[in-house]
Formats: structure tokens, sequence, C-alpha cells
């Protein structure tokens, strides 16, 4: 069985992939310092997604999604973007996929909506924030708060010295 051409040159698909690849490594990485315009990204999807799958690809069984954390779900879209023959920007890449953790994933949202912001929460696993939340809720008052805070900042920061990155305050928030 032979695979459709796609017209294009091997030396045209080797340099689009090597720009995806350059752009997935980017877009794998957390990306606070970008605004992200969930409205923008829907009109984004709705004019460029939307010709190739339905908006119900993202309701399937999470069992059988490639998408499982924000970062994924970053990749997935830039993946499928190369599709499209559209040269979209980071930015672009990013409201898309801002728009569909919002309408469908969730991932770091809590039941408002709004963006949950913990320090150092990227490097944290999903049972780690909710241990998190459940040891902040626990405080009995708001001594026992802010040494709940303290023990998770300085074990966020031993951390991240280990994996060599940093870390910055989530935009938004107040320190307490």
């Amino acid at each position: 069985m032979r695979k459709k051409s796609t017209g294009r040159s091997l030396h045209s698909q080797r340099a689009g992939l090597a720009a995806a690849t350059a752009l997935l490594a980017g877009l794998s990485a957390p990306a606070p310092a970008l605004a992200q315009d969930a409205a923008r990204g829907k009109a984004l999807y709705e004019t460029h997604c939307l010709t190739c799958h339905y908006e119900r690809i993202h309701k399937r069984d999470p069992s059988r999604s490639l998408v499982r954390t924000l970062p994924q779900l970053r990749v997935e879209v830039a993946r499928r973007a190369e599709l499209t023959k559209r040269r979209f920007s980071v930015e672009d890449l990013e409201d898309i996929a801002e728009y569909l953790n919002q309408s469908h994933y969730r991932f770091g949202l809590g039941p408002t909506g709004a963006r949950e912001l913990i320090y150092g929460g990227e490097l944290m696993s999903a049972a780690e924030r909710e241990a998190y939340r459940r040891d902040l809720a626990g405080a009995p008052d708001a001594a026992a708060e802010g040494q709940v805070r303290r023990q998770h900042r300085e074990r966020l920061r031993q951390r991240a010295h280990q994996r060599g990155v940093e870390l910055s305050e989530p935009a938004g928030t107040l320190r307490k």
C-alpha cells in the first residue's frame, strides 16, 4: 500500500518537521509570559481547526486522548496546526490552547474557571496540588496557613534548584 503524495518535496517536509519540532519544544514548557486570549483562540479554532474535525473530539473518553496535561495540549495544538498548512504564530497557538483548556480540558483551572495560581505549581503533580489545597484549607488559623505556605515555597525552591529552573511569582497574586 503506497502513501498518497502530499506534493511537498522531501526537503520541504524535513524543514517543516524541524520547524515544528523547535516550536513544540518551546510550547511544551510553561508559558507564563504570554497572555493567552481564549476568545481570540476560539475564533482561530472555529476558523481553522473545525475544517478538519468537530469539537466533539475534545469530549471523548479521556483514556483515549493524547492530551493529559496542559503542556501536552500545547504540543497537540502545534502538531495539528502544522496540518492546516497555515503559518500560526506562537501567540495564535497559545490562544487556541487556552481556549481548548478553558472550554474542554480545564488543566489548572478551579471550579469557577479562574486559573489557579500556586507558587511552583508547574513543578507539582495533580496529587501534590490537591494535597497543598487540603493543607491550606485545614489550617486552623492564619499563622498555620502561613506556615503551610512557607514550607511549600521552600520545598518548591529546592525542587526548582535540583531541576535547574527558576521560579517566579504567579502573576496577579499577593505575597503573604
